[in-house]
């Protein structure tokens, strides 16, 4: 299966299919709504295989310096495809080239059980995204930033 990655629209409709599809990971229904409203108006981009989007990566833009992952879904039978993975990385470049050089996830951590959670975290890994709490990197020099929050944050270096 083909699969490119889009920038520059926006698929709510594709983002409520996603997520209704992903209970164990977005099963709050005022917290689906809220991230299909924000897929409304939010960067992002889709993972998109025909006419169909399989994956979707929502952004938010904190200052010109500093971005958000808001959301990242992948179709489940497509899990372990590597789409989440390219989705992060052209996110990455595309906000490095417009000059953001601290790009963060926050996400459940490993005190909270969840096995859900913990694929979401190997997954994370391996974008190179590494669950530190307490810890963010910048984009491109890869030095750490104390982080004084207490969210588990994750954040990637990169270009």
């Amino acid at each position: 299966m083909e699969i490119r990655i889009e920038t520059g629209g926006q698929w709510p409709d594709a983002v409520a299919a996603l997520l209704r599809d992903l209970p164990e990971w977005f099963g709050i229904e005022e917290s689906v709504r809220a991230y299909i409203e924000a897929a409304r108006t939010l960067p992002s981009a889709a993972a998109i295989a025909g006419d169909d989007v399989v994956g979707v990566c929502l952004l938010r833009r904190h200052t010109d310096v500093a971005a958000e992952i808001e959301l990242l879904a992948v179709r489940r039978d497509l899990h372990r495809g590597g789409i989440g993975r390219r989705l992060v990385e052209r996110v990455e470049s595309d906000l490095a080239a417009d000059g953001v050089r601290l790009l963060q996830v926050k996400s459940r951590g490993p005190s909270a059980e969840s096995a859900e959670y913990a694929r979401t975290r190997r997954v994370l890994r391996r974008v190179r995204l590494p669950t530190a709490r307490g810890a963010h990197r910048h984009l491109g020099s890869g030095e750490p930033v104390p982080h004084h929050g207490e969210a588990d944050r994750v954040t990637r270096a990169g270009a």
